[in-house]
């Protein structure tokens, strides 16, 4: 048995799931995660009624929005529109600076983690994971990828602890 071509052969198959599970968390459980002032929950639920229906007058009133007032909450709605767009380093660059203001947004390191395990850039990627499960906990998601991240990694002990403890969650 070719030991390698099963490693790399799951290694791919593996960065496509990454791609295909949800990087987002929805608004609504998004606004009761993180703390956010009253001027920034109605920019937020306004844009998600503007969004409903007109995309991309919600997507103008988001970067207008921005433009006056960057906080970490703000900025990670964008970043999560960038990733609807798919554009992925729009989307880290904004998740860069929600982390610099706020070092403590659990969501943004673990969508950032994610978006460095699809650029391929796996010691990034699993030390954002790690971040985001230590400032918020983890779930089963996030603990599949980061043990997996771990087996690409050539780390076994780490990869299997880890994979046990997705089993137990």
């Amino acid at each position: 048995m070719n030991t390698h071509f099963t490693i790399s052969t799951f290694s791919t198959t593996m960065r496509r799931l990454i791609v295909i599970v949800p990087l987002l968390l929805s608004n609504s459980l998004m606004l009761n995660a993180i703390d956010v002032s009253p001027e920034e929950y109605q920019i937020i639920q306004s844009y998600e009624e503007l969004k409903e229906k007109d995309s991309k007058k919600a997507e103008d009133f988001l970067c207008q929005s921005i433009s006056t007032l960057r906080t970490p909450s703000l900025l990670y709605q964008a970043a999560l529109l960038e990733l609807d767009k798919n554009r992925i380093s729009k989307a880290a660059e904004l998740l860069n600076e929600v982390i610099a203001l706020d070092n403590t947004f659990p969501r943004a390191h673990l969508n950032r983690g994610r978006i460095n395990l699809i650029l391929g850039n796996d010691i990034a990627g699993v030390n954002d994971l790690l971040e985001g499960i230590k400032i918020d906990g983890a779930d089963v998601h996030t603990l599949k990828i980061l043990g997996t991240s771990y087996l690409e990694l050539d780390q076994w002990i780490a990869g299997e602890q880890v994979l046990r403890w997705a089993l137990l969650t």
